[in-house]
């Protein structure tokens, strides 16, 4: 019979990923519960890890180049199949849960040669709740609602001006 009509059982599959934007690379043969028959499917969860040597790439190309290679039921033939796709590097965070005090504590202690900033872009609606659903969906969680006291803004604007005023000259 021939490999390629169909006909014959899958009993097991093998993944291979390429060298790859980020290392990753399966830990295992994907696990099958029992034959893939003819006309028939599976879903079955392949575990991946971040060991391999990362491909460094400018700009960033996210595509994986995978080879899967089924084995056959009573047979010595394999078949290999090669494709490409993307694996978003998301999957390997895991959903932030950390207490707001805990992390407003935390994040006082952080020295101010260690932080970093990061200015975004306008938000397309000024709908505070929209902005904070949308960033949840990013992992990027509320901790607590920043005010600023008008008298310190007024403060820093007389500052502005005195000193250039008296620099001026």
């Amino acid at each position: 019979m021939d490999k390629f009509s169909g006909q014959q059982s899958i009993n097991r599959v093998d993944i291979k990923f390429n060298v790859n934007y980020l290392g990753i690379e399966p830990t295992q043969t994907l696990p099958l519960n029992g034959l893939i028959s003819f006309g028939s499917s599976q879903l079955a969860e392949l575990p991946l890890v971040l060991s391999g040597e990362p491909q460094q790439r400018t700009p960033l190309n996210t595509k994986v180049q995978v080879a899967v290679r089924a084995a056959f039921v009573n047979s010595n033939e394999k078949a290999i199949f090669k494709f490409d796709t993307t694996i978003p590097s998301h999957i390997f965070f895991e959903t932030l849960a950390i207490d707001k005090n805990d992390y407003l504590e935390k994040w006082k202690n952080i020295q101010q040669s260690d932080g970093q900033s990061v200015q975004l872009k306008p938000a397309k609606t000024p709908d505070i709740e929209a902005i904070k659903t949308h960033l949840g969906r990013h992992n990027c969680i509320f901790i607590s609602p920043r005010e600023v006291s008008i008298l310190f803004y007024y403060f820093i604007l007389y500052y502005y001006y005195y000193y250039h005023y008296y620099n001026f000259f």
